[in-house]
């Protein structure tokens, strides 16, 4: 899976990775003490546990991100591929993401013929969740489902734009893909690999 490709002459504990021109080394939880300023290149969270770091050049990625398949189909578009991307296409250097509505600047799955821009985690959000504000299953809609397009989040109460949200389609119950990231219990991923991109970058 993913596009993380180890020299032969390297240990395992080095990679190369196509988003950054150095090897990297993993350094473990243990080794590695993230202050709040160390974000992960790929997803911009704060890099803690198990990481891939450049030493010359302060990059950190996480594991977990270093593994980001470069190209993968979603349900949200069956018809096209999404292509990872190490840095915003766009003159600002960042991008809006069309799942959860929120600016990044880190990597990010594009659609070059829709112009369809995903955070990574955005992209792997599961097809349906449990979650402790709720007795029932809430699935992934990517659209909702009023005239208007807005929805009103039950756990937030704020009204948010068209993006994706959660629902319950026998209460309807609605929750923003924000308000759900944590406590959030997967049952099904929903992006699927493309084995034809299962290597390096050139």
């Amino acid at each position: 899976m993913g596009k993380v490709k180890v020299e032969p002459q390297q240990s395992k504990n080095t990679i190369n990775h196509f988003s950054h021109p150095h090897p990297l080394e993993l350094i473990t939880n243990q080794k590695f003490v993230s202050s709040s300023s160390q974000l992960c290149s790929g997803c911009k969270i704060q890099a803690t546990g198990s990481i891939y770091t450049c030493r010359s050049c302060n990059f950190f990625l996480h594991t977990e991100c270093s593994q980001m398949p470069q190209q993968i189909t979603h349900p949200f578009d069956k018809e096209h591929h999404f292509i990872l991307l190490q840095k915003p296409i766009y003159p600002e250097g960042n991008f809006n993401c069309d799942a959860c509505g929120e600016i990044g600047d880190g990597f990010s799955y594009h659609c070059k013929t829709c112009g369809t821009e995903l955070h990574i985690l955005c992209a792997i959000f599961p097809l349906c969740i449990t979650h402790w504000s709720h007795h029932h299953q809430l699935d992934l809609k990517f659209s909702p489902p009023y005239p208007d397009k807005s929805s009103c989040s039950d756990i937030c109460k704020n009204v948010g734009t068209n993006h994706w949200l959660y629902r319950c389609q026998t209460c309807g119950f609605d929750a923003h893909l924000n308000c759900t990231k944590l406590q959030a219990t997967p049952h099904q991923t929903n992006i699927h690999y493309n084995p034809t991109t299962s290597r390096s970058a050139p």
